[in-house]
C-alpha cells in the first residue's frame, strides 16, 4: 500500500486455521523502516465478526483493539480502538470496499469525518 512519496507498508497474512490470522505489517519510508508490528485476529461466532488484537508501540502502554465485520458482500467495516481501558473516546472507523481480489480501497474516519483513503493492491510472489 502507498501512503505517499517513498512511504510503503506491507503486510503479511498467515492463515493459522479457519478462523485465526496472523497479521505482520511494515512502513517503510525512504528505504527505513519507519513501523513494525503483529497482531491476531479472530472470528467471534456469537458477534459474527472479527476481532484483531495487537500491541502497538506507537501508543504505549496501549492495546490496538479493532473489530470487523462484512455490511456486504464487497464491504467491510472496522472500529479501531486505541486503548479500549482509556475513558478518552480513541475510535477510527474504516471502510474497506473490495473492487477485486487484488484491489481495495480503505475510507478512514474519525469523529465522522474523512482523514485518509487508501488504495491497496496486492503484490504477487
Amino acid at each position: 500500500m502507498e501512503l505517499g512519496n517513498d512511504t510503503i507498508s506491507f503486510f503479511d497474512v498467515k492463515f493459522l486455521n479457519n478462523y485465526r490470522l496472523e497479521i505482520s505489517s511494515k512502513t517503510v519510508s525512504k528505504g527505513r523502516i519507519i513501523y513494525e508490528g503483529k497482531s491476531l485476529q479472530g472470528y467471534d461466532e456469537k458477534s459474527d465478526t472479527f476481532i484483531d488484537l495487537g500491541a502497538d508501540e506507537d501508543y504505549p502502554p496501549a492495546i490496538l483493539f479493532t473489530s470487523f465485520w462484512f455490511s456486504s458482500e464487497n464491504t467491510c467495516e472496522l472500529s479501531y480502538n486505541v486503548d479500549p481501558s482509556s475513558t478518552d473516546e480513541v475510535t477510527i472507523e474504516s471502510k474497506i470496499e473490495f473492487k477485486s481480489h487484488d484491489l481495495f480501497i480503505q475510507t478512514i474516519t474519525q469523529k465522522n469525518k474523512v482523514t485518509r483513503i487508501n488504495t491497496i493492491t496486492r503484490v504477487q510472489n
